[in-house]
């Protein structure tokens, strides 16, 4: 009975494996994606360029955050019976005792870097797509996105490498920061006249008021990047913003951090969109770990 049963089962499974190799399998296939193919589409822009932003505020609230703030008279994280001690590593920010070991500078220095990358393979993808006025804005979109964190490298180490390309193998060397600055200059304003003009429409992303934003930063600090004051070309960039009546301040500033807050404020220049619902990751919806009492949270 054993033996007659193992011949039945035998003979059912070349009874399958047979049919399936009789099957034809030179199907025409109406979904591959190819270079000809995607992106060709406004939604096929989106989703590429979308990786990004959901790259670039995995850190910002986290580990940047900390780096910034504690490190001045902004704030300071004690530890409580044990808690958040985390080796000192606060405190180290605090007393200005860290080093390239910290982890905080590690995981800041690995983000924007792998944040940069990102935007060289979408810029990559981009390339080939047929031209379009979608295409440009995208593109251009993506380049401040890089030179967004290209700028924050430089604010943070000064000297930094700066890579503009994707695929290559050749090795990467650091530069000296008054040249990362004329990179990061020269970026956004080649991404200007590309870049959206409605906010609304492109609340996470940025527009061309962005761009603005971003010099402005740039320029007030111009004297301790490269040792050439731009005073001038700060209170330019900031008349441009000013000047677009897209902008106000907010009558009451704390509605800007409440949970329904969004692209009704018309404070906000660039955010960074959270919602604890569609974001994963480290240090995504942690505020309020930071800013409410125990009870509230």
């Amino acid at each position: 009975m054993k033996k007659l049963n193992k011949l039945t089962l035998l003979s059912a499974i070349i009874l399958i494996v047979a049919g399936s190799c009789s099957r034809d399998l030179d199907v025409s296939l109406k979904t591959e994606l190819s270079p000809e193919s995607f992106p060709t589409e406004q939604k096929h822009f989106l989703q590429l360029s979308g990786t990004i932003y959901s790259k670039f505020r995995e850190k910002f609230a986290g580990p940047y955050w900390f780096m910034q703030s504690l490190s001045t008279d902004e704030a300071i994280l004690p530890a409580r019976g044990g808690n958040w001690l985390d080796g000192g590593r606060y405190q180290q920010l605090h007393l200005h005792t860290w080093n390239k070991d910290h982890s905080n500078v590690k995981d800041v220095w690995a983000w924007l870097n792998s944040t940069i990358s990102l935007s060289n393979q979408v810029l990559y993808y981009f390339e080939p797509a047929p031209e379009s006025e979608f295409k440009q804005s995208s593109i251009a979109q993506v380049r401040v996105m890089r030179a967004i964190c290209t700028f924050l490298m430089m604010d943070l180490w000064g000297n930094v490498p700066v890579v503009k390309g994707f695929g290559s193998g050749d090795p990467v060397y650091t530069t000296e920061r008054a040249e990362v600055f004329k990179y990061v200059e020269e970026e956004v304003k080649a991404s200007l006249p590309y870049l959206p003009v409605d906010v609304e429409g492109n609340y996470g992303m940025p527009n061309k008021y962005c761009g603005f934003a971003l010099l402005a930063k740039m320029y007030i600090n111009a004297e301790a990047y490269t040792g050439v004051p731009r005073w001038q070309d700060a209170v330019a960039v900031c008349d441009s913003i000013i000047r677009s009546n897209k902008f106000e301040l907010e009558s009451n500033y704390t509605k800007m951090f409440f949970p329904d807050n969004g692209p009704q404020a018309k404070e906000f220049i660039f955010a960074i969109p959270y919602d604890n619902s569609l974001t994963t990751g480290d240090y995504t919806m942690y505020w309020a770990r930071y800013n409410l009492h125990r009870a509230m949270r």
